[in-house]
């Protein structure tokens, strides 16, 4: 709960709330790898905790919240790279996302393009509309100012164009009325 908590905090710019919440959740993410496991729905695997904490620390922004993005993102992968293959899937690639959302915040587009590969390379069906949201956003820091008219970002941009392209759902075509 602390987690969710922290990602609504820092939605809402409220930077020493979020920071609370945080720690909270750090404190029982903690507990859980010391055997007290909470249960229920309010309780998050360690990994998708670090991601929601990564997620808090991009939406709060600053180079000290971006840099502490980019090390929780880093701690969701690994974590999450270590339970069973598919299990939270779209939290990996969030978590991918938020990690290369943070090193384009940061200016390093090559750490930004080395990880975009991963979900990049994800088949249509992992492609949800959360995905496709976080991607369009990544294309959003890509087509700023910072980038223009480096190779790699416009690379990155069709890459990211052929990816939107073929998501898990699309509109089924309207069968013709007689």
């Amino acid at each position: 709960m602390a987690s969710q908590e922290a990602r609504a905090l820092a939605a809402a710019g409220e930077e020493r709330a979020a920071d609370r919440a945080l720690g909270a959740a750090a404190n029982a993410r903690d507990g859980a790898a010391e055997g007290i496991r909470p249960v229920g729905v309010f309780y998050f695997e360690p990994g998708v905790a670090a991601y929601f904490a990564s997620d808090a620390r991009l939406s709060l922004g600053g180079e000290t919240n971006l840099r502490l993005a980019v090390s929780a993102a880093e701690e969701a992968l690994e974590l999450l790279g270590a339970m069973p293959e598919g299990e939270h899937a779209e939290q990996t690639a969030a978590a991918q996302l938020d990690l290369v959302a943070a090193q384009l915040a940061l200016h390093d587009l090559d750490g930004a393009g080395v990880h975009a590969q991963a979900v990049l390379q994800l088949p249509s069906e992992n492609r949800t509309v959360p995905i496709i949201g976080r991607m369009a956003k990544i294309d959003q820091a890509l087509a700023g100012a910072a980038f223009k008219d480096v190779t790699l970002a416009s690379d990155l941009r069709e890459q990211i164009a052929l990816f939107s392209a073929y998501p898990a759902t699309r509109e089924l075509p309207q069968l013709p009325t007689s």
